[in-house]
Order: C-alpha cells, then sequence, then structure tokens
C-alpha cells in the first residue's frame, strides 16, 4: 500500500472517533474533595465488648464436654478458700450461759453470759483482732504482734497479759491482773497497769482508773460478784444474765439503792438471798418474774 492510501486511511478512521468533552472542572472539583475527605475519615472497625469477649469464651467452655464436667469440681474446689479467708467466725452465750474458748494464736477467751465474740478466719495469719459485744476474760499468748479486742465504747490493744474486758449498754470496764493493755477510744488513749481498772466511761483520764482490791479478778470467773456501792439495778441485770431470769421493781427508786458487799452467784436462790439482806428489799415470784418489794 503506497503512502497515499496510508494516510487516507487513518484519517477516515479518525474522522468516525468521538473524541470525549473535556471536563466539568465544578464537578471535578466536587469529586476530588469527596475523596479527600473519605481518606481523612477513620475507619470504623467493630469491636466486642469485654462481657460478649468473656460470654464467648464460656459458651466455647462449656459447649466442650471434657471441659463442663470441670466446672463442678472447679466449684467444690473453690468453696473451703472462701469459707476459710472470708467467712467470719463467731460465738455467743444466751443468758446463763458461759463459753471457754481457745482462740487460733493459743490465746484463751472465756466469753460471760449474754456475749459475742467475732473475729476473721485469718486470726492470728498478719491480725489478732476480734470484736467484743459483752463480758470476756482474756489469756493473750505470744508477743509478736499485738492482739486487739474492739468494742463499741472503745479498742483495747495488748502484747501479752491477762485482762476482763466489759462492754454493755450500761457501762464500759477493762481490768488488767498482768502485763499492760492500752485502750482508746477516738484520739485519746490512756495504759493500765497491773491491778488497775478502768471503770464506767469512755472518758480517758487517770479520774476513771481504780485499783484492783479482789485477789480474784474479775468475780464472774469464779462465779462471784463484788459489790462496792453498786447500784440495785446493776446487781439485778447481772442476775438476768447469769441465771435467765426476769426481774422488776415495784417502786423505781429501788433502782437506785446502792449495796456492797461479795455475792455468790452459783445458786439463784442463794444470790437473791444475799441481795435481799443487803439492800433490805425481798423478791417475789410471780408468773415467771421476780419482782422486788
Amino acid at each position: 500500500m503506497d503512502q497515499k492510501k496510508i494516510e487516507n486511511l487513518i484519517w477516515n478512521i479518525s474522522s468516525k472517533t468521538k473524541i470525549p468533552e473535556p471536563p466539568n472542572k465544578d464537578e471535578a472539583w466536587g469529586a476530588i474533595v469527596q475523596t479527600m475527605d473519605n481518606l481523612r475519615r477513620p475507619k470504623l472497625v467493630k469491636q466486642s465488648s469485654f462481657s460478649q469477649s468473656i460470654i464467648k469464651f464460656w459458651m466455647h467452655f462449656i459447649h466442650k464436654p471434657n471441659y463442663a464436667l470441670l466446672l463442678p469440681i472447679i466449684f467444690i474446689l473453690a468453696l473451703p478458700f472462701y469459707f476459710n479467708f472470708y467467712q467470719n467466725k463467731n460465738f455467743t452465750t444466751k443468758p446463763g450461759e458461759r463459753l471457754s474458748l481457745l482462740l487460733p494464736d493459743n490465746s484463751k477467751a472465756i466469753l460471760n453470759s449474754g456475749s459475742s465474740i467475732t473475729y476473721k478466719k485469718g486470726f492470728n495469719a498478719g491480725h489478732r483482732t476480734l470484736h467484743l459485744n459483752g463480758e470476756a476474760y482474756f489469756e493473750v499468748q505470744n508477743l509478736t504482734f499485738p492482739f486487739i479486742v474492739k468494742t463499741h465504747h472503745g479498742e483495747i490493744t495488748v502484747l501479752g497479759t491477762t485482762f476482763n474486758v466489759r462492754s454493755r449498754n450500761d457501762g464500759f470496764e477493762v481490768g488488767v491482773n498482768s502485763g499492760q493493755v492500752k485502750v482508746s477510744s477516738g484520739n485519746s488513749f490512756i495504759e493500765l497497769n497491773p491491778k488497775q481498772c478502768l471503770m464506767g466511761s469512755t472518758e480517758l483520764d487517770q479520774d476513771t482508773i481504780i485499783n484492783i482490791e479482789n485477789e480474784k479478778y474479775p468475780g464472774w470467773i469464779n462465779q462471784k460478784l463484788y459489790c462496792k456501792q453498786t447500784n440495785l439495778e446493776t446487781v439485778c441485770r447481772e442476775i438476768e444474765r447469769i441465771h435467765n431470769v426476769k426481774i422488776k421493781f415495784s417502786n423505781q427508786k429501788m433502782k437506785q439503792i446502792n449495796i456492797t458487799g461479795t455475792i455468790d452467784t452459783s445458786e439463784l436462790e442463794t444470790m437473791l438471798n444475799t441481795i435481799a439482806l443487803l439492800s433490805q428489799h425481798s423478791f417475789k415470784l410471780e408468773d415467771g418474774t421476780y419482782t422486788v418489794i
């Protein structure tokens, strides 16, 4: 094919080819802006929440028969751990009862009637703290770290000693037979030496300390009630706790009668007869209740 024919062929083909129109510059710029905006926008990735992950784990776990059988075993094995480290130990005496305890650190406690002691099962494993409501006598062993008795009146801290704590609604008493204790309440504290007793108040000053005159203190350990100008109401409340009886007064003024003496608490009738002699007032039993007349 000669040169002339080739040129004519190229011209015919090119004349039939449609040349696109030039782009609209506004539309082109808008497309560029949209593309750049999409690039700047962070991609959203759907993530599972923690709870969803846990659910998926357990669903996967329990749907495997061999693993599912382990669940009851794990639960049973976990129970002793829970009870050993988290459950409290509680000891309570009803009116007319008394309880001797050997604590985990080999200290001894004698719980008077109508009283309770509570401590965590970790007692002696980093702490020796217990809560007392009522009255108890302690013989503390082991001097390595403090032994603490908490009451709603105050806190008693010792290292090694024998002492008595009475914390009831009608009063507070801490008496020391041997060693030394620190009694604290709020921001104040006071130390007690052997044969000293803090009586009847949470006001921690020297005026509230008396000397223990009885060799066998506290009396209730030896079934004795030592009274020194003690009002009759307090004495009768002790009778109620020791012998689980009810006592009322025919005249409310009788409650303030003070008596002094040593009362044997082992037998109810003996106790009532002694109090009647000391107070000059007798007891009358009617419908299961004793009345001071």
